[in-house]
C-alpha cells in the first residue's frame, strides 16, 4: 500500500480543474525526447550483401530489388568489419550472406561458425580462385559470377528454407509442480500483487500472451490492425510482391478468413512465426486481430469436429536436439506448453515423410527424428481450441491438417523408440487448464488478467512476475513507438518508474521516469485525479528513499491540492499518502507527527476496506515500527500482534505475514534482548519465505537474513552472523547489486570482520564497497553514508592511521551534522575525534573541545551512562596533558597545542646583559596573557628593520605610562643564527626573551618548530593565547607595526588584531625595498615594479626623481593575512 504504483488510467477517475493544472505544471522539468530505434526485421530471414561496390551501380541496386522478392529484409555493407559487427549483434535471426570474393576471404572465417549464419553465396569475378579457398566452408552454397545464377540459387534455396521453417523445432516449455512454489489460499483482493510470483514464468508466457491478446476489445484490435498494416508497408517498401499482399490484407481481410491467411504462403505467417519465436510482444500486440480471429475460427470448427468424432489422433514429425529430447524423457507425466501454433496431420506416414524430407536437407548429428503422436478430445471446451482446417487451408488438401491454438497444453504420456524406423515416438494428450496440477494457472488467469486488456497489460504482468528486465524492455519499446500525444505514453513512463523503483532500487532513474509521466499527464486536456495523485505519491516515495525528506513531503502535499474524494479508490490513495508522510516523519525523528499521520491513514483504510484487509496489517506494522523507534516496545509489540492476527486469519503463509514475524523478532532483540523468542519468530518468517517465490520476496528475505545476522552479532556469535550476512549479500547481488541495501550489508560485514575477527583489511574492503554504492545511490549528505565513513575511520583509528582516521571522522561528522536526528551518533563521533587527537597527535586542546561537545549532547539527552564515560575521558585527557613530556613527540602541522607542548618544560633567557638569567618556561607562560614567537634572519636588512620597529613598540609597552593590563611578551627563536657570535649579535638589540642557545632541550624544541610552523617567510611574529595555545596571528609583526599597542590590547583580550585596509598611498610593502636613492625598507605607499629586471621596485618619489629604462607597473596592494580583512 505504501508504494501505490500507478498503472493505467481509470475511467472512473475525476477530472481536475485548470487552476490546479497550472499550479502543478510549474513543478515539472522538461525531459528530452528519445531517439527512435533502427528499423527491425519482422521476419526470420535476413539477407546481407557485403561488397565495396554494392551500392555504386544501377545494376547492383536493381539486383537488390530482385533479391527482396525472395528475402525482403536486405542490408548492404561495404566493409567486412561493419558487416561482421552487424552479424554478431543479431543472434535471433537467420542470416543469408552474399559476399564478394575478396571480402569473403577476410569475412567468412570470422562468422562461419556463428549459428545465425545459415547460408553464404560468393558473388565474384574469378570463380575458380574463390571456389578453391571457400570449399572448406560448408555454409558456402554457391560461388558464381552471374547475377541470374545468383538470383536463381537464392530463390530456390529460400523456397526450401521457407518450407522447412514450418517444420522446424517448436518452442516447448515443460511445466511441473517442482518448478512452482507453494502458494497460500488467497481470500483478499490485495493478494494480487504477489499471487503470480509462484508460477513457472517460462511456462506462463504463451498462456499470458494468448489471454492478453484475446481480451483486447474490437476497437483496440482494429487500431492495432491499422498499425500492423502501416508497419508492413514500411517494412516491404520497394518489394512489389509483398506490398501487393499487404494491400490485399488491408482491403479484403475479414475474420472468418484468418485460417486461410495463416496457411497462405505470405509474409503474414513468417512475421507471426518470428514474433512468437523471439517473443516480440510488440509485434504480437499489433497482430492481436489475427490471433483472436484464428482462435475464434478454431473454436467454431472444433464444434463441427466434435460432431464427427470425440477423440482424434494426429501426428507431427520433426527434428529435436538430443538435449531437448533428454529433457522430454525426464518429463513424462508432466505438462508442456506449445509456444506457437501447432500444425499436425491425421496421416502418420505423411508426418514421417515430411520429417524425412527435412532430414535429407538438414542433416545434423546432434538431432534425433521425432514423431509426436497426439490424442485430443474435441469435447474439451476448457482446453485451447483445435480443428481440422483441411477445407479452410491454402495447403494441399491431402495433408489433412489439424491446427492447435497457440499456447495449447499437452500431457507427456510416454516416450519410446522404434528400432525399424529409428524414430522416437512422443505420445501427448491434450489437457485443460483445470487439471489438478494446472489449476494454479487457471486461477491466475481468472484473478490476474482483467476482463479487458490494453497495451499496458502485458508489461504490468511481466513486472508482477518479477520479470523486471522484460517489463522494462516492453515499456521502453512501447514508449519509443508511441507519439507524444498518445494517452498511453504517461502510463509507460509511470510503469518504467515503478520498475526502476521497486525492481532495481534505481531511485534516480525512477525519479526521471515518474517526472516524465507527470509532465505528460499534465499536458492532457483532461487530467485524472487518481492517476495524477498516484504519480505525486510515487515521486514522494522515490525522494523519501533518497533521504530528500523535505522534497518528498512537498510531493505528498501535491496530492492534497488536487482535491481527492475521501472515499473509494481516491480515499485509499489518500490513506497511502498519509502513511507515506508518516514514514517520512519517522525518518525525521518526528514520532508524534508520524503517529498522527499513520493513524489518519488507519482511520480512512478502516472505513474503506474490510476489517481484516491486509492493508490494515501493513499500517499496524508501520505504527509499530515508529513505536519501536521511540523504545515503546510494549505498544510496538501490541501493534505487531494486531497486524499478525489479521494476516493469520487471511493468509497465514503469505510473505507479508513473514515480514511481521521478522519485525516481531527484531522487537525482541532491541526491546528485551530475548534472543530465544526472536529466533522463534525469525524461523517462522524464514519458513514462509522458503515456500514462497524468491523473485517477489527477495527484498524482504534479505531483510530477514540481515536481522538474523544482527542478532548473532549482538550475541558475539560472529561465525553465524557472518554466515547470514553472506547469504543476504549473495541474494542481494543477484537482485540489485547497486541498491543501497547492498551497501548496508557490506557495512555490516565490515563490522563483523572488524569487531569479531579483527581482520581489518577485510573490514576496510567491505566498508569501501559500501561507500562506493552509497555515493552513487544516495545524496551526498545521507546519514547512511556518514555512518559508513565513521566505520572506516574506526578501522584507521585501530590501526594507528591517525591522519586518515581524523579526516574520515571529520567527513562523517559533516554529513551527520546536517540533520538533527543523529545526535547520539554525532556525540559518539566527537568522542572518537577526541581519542584520535589524544593518541595520534597529543592535541589535548582539540581533544577536550570535542569531549565537551559530546558531553553537551549527552547532557541534553539525559543519557547518564554516556555522561559518566565522557566525564571520565575528560579527566584522563587533562591528567595526560599535565603529565606528558612534550619533547617525546613531534608537533603535527594544523593541530592545536598548549604553550607547554610548544615550548616544553625548559627555561627562557630574560636578556643577555644580566648574567643570562633564566626563568622556568612554565612561570613565563603563567605570567603572560599573550606570548609571541619571533623568527628573523638578520642577514636580511628587512628583518633588521622589523626588529628595530618591534623593539621600539615593546619598549613603549614596558614604559610607566603604558596600560599595566598588557600582559604580552616575546621569545626570539634563533633558527637562523649559525653560531653563538651571530646569535649574540642578533639578540643584542632585542629587549624581550629568548631560548638558551644550543642547549639539548632547546635544539629539540627548534626541530619541532621547524616541522610545525611554516617558516619559509621571515621575519615572522606568531602570537599565541598563553592559556590555550590558540594562534591569534601568524604575521603579528605587520599588525604590531601598523597598530602599535592597540594590537597588543586586542591580543591580550583574546582577539585577533583586525587592521583596517590602508589606502594605496599608505600601504606598507613589508618585504619590499625601494631600489631608488632612498633605499626605503618596507616600502610605503605606491609601488612601481619592473617586469624586465629581477626584483626591481621604486617608491613614488624615486620613480618621479629617477625614472627607469623599462616600463614600470603600478602594483595593487595584497591583503593576505587574517589581520588585514577589514
Amino acid at each position: 500500500m505504501a508504494e501505490s504504483p500507478c498503472k493505467t488510467v481509470s475511467n472512473e477517475d475525476c477530472l481536475i480543474n485548470k487552476e490546479v493544472i497550472d499550479l502543478l505544471a510549474s513543478l515539472i522539468e522538461t525531459i528530452d525526447k528519445k531517439e527512435q530505434s533502427e528499423e527491425e526485421n519482422l521476419e526470420n530471414f535476413t539477407l546481407l550483401w557485403c561488397d565495396s561496390q554494392v551500392n555504386s551501380s544501377p545494376d547492383n541496386r536493381q539486383t537488390q530489388l530482385d533479391l527482396r522478392q525472395s528475402i525482403n529484409f536486405l542490408k548492404t555493407f561495404e566493409s567486412a568489419d561493419s558487416c561482421q559487427l552487424y552479424i554478431e549483434s543479431k543472434s535471433n535471426e537467420y542470416i543469408v550472406l552474399i559476399v564478394s570474393g575478396s571480402i569473403g576471404r577476410e569475412l567468412i572465417p570470422g562468422i562461419h561458425s556463428l549459428p545465425q549464419v545459415i547460408a553464404i553465396y560468393v558473388f565474384c569475378l574469378d570463380i575458380r580462385e574463390h571456389e578453391t579457398w571457400s570449399a572448406k566452408y560448408e555454409k558456402v552454397k554457391k560461388v558464381t559470377s552471374g547475377k541470374v545464377q545468383l538470383l536463381d540459387a537464392i530463390i530456390n534455396d529460400q523456397a526450401q528454407r521457407n518450407n522447412l521453417a514450418r517444420q522446424e523445432n517448436i518452442d516447448i516449455t515443460v511445466f511441473s509442480v517442482a518448478n512452482m512454489r507453494s502458494r497460500p489460499t488467497e481470500t483478499v483482493a490485495s493478494s494480487r500483487e504477489y499471487s503470480h510470483q509462484s508460477l513457472d514464468s517460462d511456462f506462463m508466457w504463451s498462456q499470458l500472451i494468448v489471454e492478453v491478446l484475446l481480451k483486447m476489445n474490437e476497437p483496440l484490435r482494429e487500431h492495432y490492425f491499422n498499425i500492423f498494416i502501416a508497419n508492413c508497408k514500411k517494412q516491404y517498401h520497394g518489394n512489389l510482391n509483398d506490398l501487393k499482399i499487404v494491400d490485399e490484407l488491408e482491403e479484403y481481410y475479414y475474420a472468418p478468413a484468418a485460417i486461410f491467411w495463416y496457411t497462405r504462403d505470405s509474409f503474414l505467417y513468417r512475421v507471426l512465426n518470428r514474433a512468437l519465436r523471439c517473443r516480440d510482444d510488440h509485434v504480437l500486440v499489433t497482430m492481436a486481430f489475427f490471433i483472436h480471429d484464428i482462435y475464434i475460427g478454431l473454436q467454431e470448427k472444433q464444434k463441427e469436429l466434435a460432431k464427427e468424432s470425440s477423440i482424434i489422433r494426429v501426428y507431427r514429425g520433426q527434428l529435436m536436439s538430443i538435449v531437448e529430447l533428454e529433457k522430454m524423457k525426464t518429463s513424462v507425466g508432466k505438462y508442456i506448453s506449445i509456444n506457437s501454433f501447432f500444425s499436425t496431420t491425421k496421416q502418420r506416414q505423411l508426418a514421417w515423410e515430411i520429417y524425412a524430407g527435412a532430414k535429407n536437407n538438414r542433416s545434423n548429428q546432434s538431432e534425433e527424428a521425432i514423431l509426436f503422436e497426439i490424442d485430443a478430445d474435441a469435447n474439451l471446451m476448457d482446453a485451447k481450441p483445435f480443428a481440422d482446417i483441411t477445407n479452410h487451408s491454402a495447403f494441399d488438401k491431402t495433408e489433412q491438417e489439424v491446427l492447435f491454438m497457440l499456447g495449447s497444453i499437452f500431457k507427456i504420456v510416454a516416450i519410446s523408440q522404434t528400432e525399424e524406423e529409428n524414430l522416437w515416438i512422443i505420445k501427448l494428450e491434450l489437457s485443460t487448464e483445470k487439471e489438478n496440477e494446472l489449476k494454479s494457472v487457471a486461477d491466475y488467469m481468472k484473478k490476474e488478467i482483467p476482463e479487458e486488456t490494453d497495451l499496458m497489460s502485458l508489461g504490468i504482468i511481466y513486472y508482477n512476475m518479477g520479470k523486471y528486465f522484460e517489463a522494462e524492455q516492453y515499456f521502453e519499446k512501447t514508449a519509443n513507438i508511441l507519439s507524444e500525444a498518445d494517452a498511453n505514453l504517461a502510463g509507460c513512463y509511470s510503469n518504467l518508474g515503478m520498475i526502476a523503483y521497486c525492481g532495481y532500487g534505481d531511485y534516480q532513474k525512477a525519479f526521471v521516469n515518474y517526472s516524465k509521466a507527470l509532465e505528460l499527464e499534465l499536458r492532457k486536456p483532461l487530467q485524472h485525479k487518481h492517476t495524477l495523485g498516484n504519480i505525486f505519491n510515487n515521486l514522494g516515495n522515490v525522494l523519501r528513499q533518497q533521504g530528500r525528506y523535505t522534497e518528498a513531503l512537498e510531493q505528498y502535499s501535491n496530492v492534497f491540492k488536487i482535491d481527492l474524494d475521501n472515499k473509494g479508490l481516491q480515499g485509499v490513495l489518500l490513506a497511502a499518502v498519509y502513511l507515506n508522510i508518516g514514514i517520512v516523519y519517522k525518518e525525521l525523528g518526528k514520532h508524534v507527527l508520524a503517529l498522527e499521520s499513520m493513524n489518519e491513514s488507519l482511520t480512512i483504510t478502516s472505513r474503506e476496506l474490510p476489517e481484516n484487509h491486509p492493508t490494515l496489517a501493513s499500517i499496524y506494522n508501520y505504527i509499530a515500527l515508529v513505536q519501536q523507534s521511540t523504545r515503546d516496545f510494549e505498544s510496538s509489540m501490541r501493534n505487531f500482534q494486531r497486524a499478525l492476527s489479521i494476516q493469520l486469519a487471511a493468509s497465514p503463509d503469505h510473505p507479508e505475514t513473514a515480514i511481521t514475524y521478522n519485525n516481531i523478532g527484531m522487537t525482541y532483540v532491541l526491546g528485551s534482548k530475548n534472543y530465544t523468542e526472536a529466533l522463534i519468530n525469525y524461523e517462522k518468517s524464514l519458513k514462509i519465505f522458503e515456500n514462497a517465490s524468491l523473485t517477489s520476496n527477495r527484498p524482504a528475505m534479505v531483510s530477514l537474513l540481515t536481522n538474523i545476522g544482527f542478532l548473532y552479532r549482538q550475541r558475539e556469535s560472529y561465525d553465524l552472523a557472518l554466515e547470514y550476512y553472506e547469504r543476504a549479500l549473495q541474494m542481494q547481488l543477484e537482485w540489485a547489486p547497486s541498491h543501497s541495501t547492498t551497501a548496508v550489508i557490506y557495512d555490516n560485514l565490515g563490522l563483523i570482520y572488524q569487531d569479531g575477527f579483527q581482520n581489518y583489511s577485510e573490514a576496510l574492503s567491505n566498508y569501501k564497497k559500501a561507500i562506493e554504492i552509497f555515493q552513487t545511490t544516495l545524496p551526498a549528505d545521507h546519514p547512511d553514508l556518514g555512518k559508513a565513513l565513521s566505520h572506516i575511520a574506526d578501522v584507521y583509528n585501530e590501526t594507528d592511521e591517525y591522519e586518515l582516521a581524523l579526516t574520515t571522522y571529520q567527513e562523517a561528522l559533516k554529513i551527520l551534522s546536517s540533520s538533527i536526528l543523529y545526535q547520539t551518533d554525532i556525540a559518539a563521533l566527537y568522542a572518537k575525534l577526541a581519542l584520535v587527537y589524544t593518541n595520534g597527535f597529543q592535541n589535548y586542546i582539540d581533544a577536550l573541545s570535542n569531549l565537551e561537545k559530546a558531553l553537551y549532547i549527552y547532557t541534553n539527552l539525559s543519557l547518564s551512562d554516556q555522561i559518566s564515560v565522557v566525564l571520565h575521558c575528560i579527566q584522563v585527557v587533562k591528567e595526560r596533558q599535565e603529565n606528558d613530556n612534550p619533547l617525546e613527540y613531534n608537533l603535527t602541522p594544523k593541530h592545536r597545542y598548549s604553550m607547554k607542548q610548544i615550548l616544553g618544560d625548559g627555561e627562557v633567557l630574560t636578556n643577555m646583559n644580566d648574567s643570562r638569567v633564566c626563568v622556568p618556561m612554565s612561570e613565563f607562560i603563567r605570567s603572560n596573557t599573550t606570548v609571541a614567537l619571533y623568527f628573523a634572519n638578520h642577514a636580511s636588512s628587512f628583518s633588521c628593520w622589523v626588529t628595530s620597529e618591534l623593539a621600539e613598540i615593546y619598549k613603549q609597552m614596558l614604559s610607566s605610562e603604558t596600560d599595566p593590563s598588557l600582559s604580552f611578551d616575546i621569545i626570539y627563536v634563533w633558527l637562523c643564527d649559525s653560531d653563538e657570535e651571530s646569535f649574540i649579535k642578533s639578540y643584542r638589540e632585542m629587549p624581550w626573551k629568548t631560548l638558551p642557545y644550543r642547549r639539548k632541550d632547546t635544539m629539540i624544541l627548534l626541530q619541532r618548530m621547524l616541522t610545525y610552523f611554516n617558516l619559509e617567510r621571515m621575519p615572522r611574529l606568531i602570537v599565541f593565547k598563553a592559556t590555550t595555545g590558540e594562534i591569534l596571528s601568524e604575521d603579528g609583526h605587520r599588525a604590531l607595526i601598523q597598530m602599535k599597542l592597540n594590537a597588543i590590547k586586542q591580543w591580550c583580550c583574546g582577539e585577533k588584531a583586525i587592521r583596517s585596509r590602508s589606502p594605496c598611498e599608505e600601504f606598507i610593502w613589508y618585504s619590499v625595498q625601494c631600489d631608488g636613492d632612498c633605499g626605503m625598507l618596507a616600502l610605503k605607499g605606491l609601488r612601481y615594479h619592473c617586469k624586465t629586471c629581477e626584483n626591481y621596485d621604486l617608491c613614488a618619489r624615486c620613480k618621479e626623481a629617477k625614472g627607469h629604462e623599462h616600463a614600470l607597473e603600478l602594483m595593487e596592494p595584497s591583503y593576505e593575512s587574517d589581520e588585514e580583512q577589514q
